[in-house]
């Protein structure tokens, strides 16, 4: 019994003294790759940001290391993308992020633990024009006046991310998910929004004109005084959407569901809601003219 017990002892003791080794060497690694973000050589900087990503994949749980890589990468790609250089204002047509910013938002992106329990990830302010994030796991993200124009945000997941007056003018979020997604005053001029989830969004005095809306579905999301004019969004779902005093001036809604919606003093003058399905859809003070178009037999309040 004694020799068992002193074996589990040992056994014990000599795990204690190995965990203990291996924290120092993840201290080393953390450390050393934190310098080679400072270095002026890209490939330095890059081998630090890489560094970092297998650090962060080999921690045992979210409540390791991960929360020291992400921070570090956030802060990074703030301080890289804090302002245009000389404050130039270049076309974000052709704009992208360089190498080593588009790098670690990658990694960034990719963490390996669901982002409700992960930690936070913090990009308010950051230019990141014409960044690839297709398909990038941000939800619960902080984007807040950001610049996301032109960026690749195809299938991303921005759930409950904050985006308020955020730019993201003709960025791509085609299938992208945005549910409970803040975006107050955010700036969505001719972005592709098209079959994107947005149910729950809160997207007041958000701009969204000319924006490709397309079998988007945004039900129960609140669009009070949004602009959405001249957007195309056919079949797109707005049941029990608010869009008091929302400019749908000039918008196609073809086949859109309006069900228990609220347009209260909405404009839609020139919208197009011929075959929009519209059932007890709140049109109380609308402003409309003779361009536009209602399903047959509805009845304006007066």
């Amino acid at each position: 019994m004694v020799s068992i017990f002193a074996l589990l002892s040992t056994n014990a003791s000599n795990q204690a003294q190995h965990d203990l080794a291996e924290e120092g060497q993840v201290s080393e690694r953390f450390s050393k790759s934190v310098e080679q973000l400072a270095s002026d050589i890209l490939g330095v900087r890059l081998g630090g940001i890489y560094g970092l990503e297998r650090i962060m994949r080999a921690a045992r749980s979210s409540d390791g290391d991960e929360p020291a890589v992400i921070g570090v990468l956030c802060a990074f790609v703030r301080e890289k993308t804090s302002s245009h250089p000389s404050g130039v204002q270049p076309d974000p047509a052709t704009v992208t992020p360089a190498i080593d910013v588009q790098a670690a938002l990658t990694v960034i992106s990719r963490r390996p633990y669901a982002a409700a329990t992960g930690p936070l990830i913090d990009l308010a302010h950051a230019h990141l024009d014409g960044a690839d994030l297709q398909g990038a796991d941000l939800s619960h993200a902080q984007l807040a006046g950001s610049s996301l124009a032109h960026a690749a945000l195809a299938h991303a997941i921005l759930d409950q991310a904050t985006l308020d007056y955020a730019d993201l003018t003709l960025a791509n979020l085609n299938q992208a998910h945005l549910i409970g997604t803040h975006l107050r005053g955010a700036d969505l001029t001719r972005a592709n929004l098209s079959q994107a989830h947005l149910d729950g969004a809160i997207a007041s005095q958000a701009i969204a004109a000319y924006a490709n809306l397309n079998d988007a579905t945004a039900t129960y999301a609140t669009l009070s005084y949004i602009d959405l004019s001249h957007a195309q969004a056919g079949d797109i779902s707005l049941t029990h959407a608010v869009l008091v005093r929302a400019d749908l001036s000039g918008a196609q809604l073809l086949g859109a569901h309006l069900e228990h919606a609220d347009l209260d003093h909405a404009n839609i003058s020139g919208t197009n809601l011929s075959t929009a399905t519209l059932g007890t859809t709140n049109l109380t003070g609308v402003i409309h003219d003779q361009h536009t178009h209602l399903p047959a037999g509805t009845v304006l309040p007066p």
